[in-house]
């Protein structure tokens, strides 16, 4: 009797989960790389000049440069779900998901 309950418990609480689709992961992710500012440093200092010589990139360039390309997977994901392609979909933002 007590398997019969327990199981009739999992079976209900399972089928109250649902799975979240390509298109709500993607609404959630770019709420959340649209707020997280574009910089790692806060402040940041000038570049020195053996930075400008040498093209090295500063902090906020590079975490300016992620965002983009976290936007960029997304608007690639917006496409794969607009085709139907939930699996690749998936497959693609599932990095961005760390």
């Amino acid at each position: 009797m007590k398997r019969f309950v327990c199981a009739a418990l999992l079976t209900l609480c399972a089928g109250a989960v649902q799975a979240e689709t390509c298109a709500q992961k993607i609404s959630r992710l770019e709420k959340r790389i649209h707020r997280e500012p574009a910089t790692t440093s806060g402040a940041s200092l000038p570049e020195s000049t053996d930075a400008k010589l040498h093209h090295q990139p500063t902090m906020d360039s590079v975490a300016k440069a992620k965002q983009q390309s976290d936007a960029d997977t997304l608007d690639d994901a917006r496409l794969l779900d607009a085709e139907g392609k939930e699996k690749a979909c998936r497959t693609k933002i599932k990095p961005l998901e760390r």
